[in-house]
């Protein structure tokens, strides 16, 4: 049985740290692929546990994907 995309996207939504609710808004309107670089230059310091937790989470659920230059 295959689920109704609505429903995978709220159980996604749901499944996300605030933060990284807050990356998946953000990307809806960047029209051109950011760099890891780029998004950790919005990151304080003191917040760098969180982003990471998030950044991970965005690409375990493959919200996010990696891609490596070669």
């Amino acid at each position: 049985m295959t689920l109704p995309s609505s429903v995978r996207l709220y159980s996604v939504r749901r499944s996300l740290p605030p933060l990284a609710k807050k990356y998946a808004l953000q990307m809806l309107y960047v029209l051109a692929p950011l760099t890891a670089a780029a998004m950790e230059e919005w990151v304080l310091d003191e917040y760098a546990s969180k982003h990471r937790v998030a950044i991970d989470k965005l690409l375990q659920l493959r919200v996010f994907v990696e891609v490596r230059d070669r």
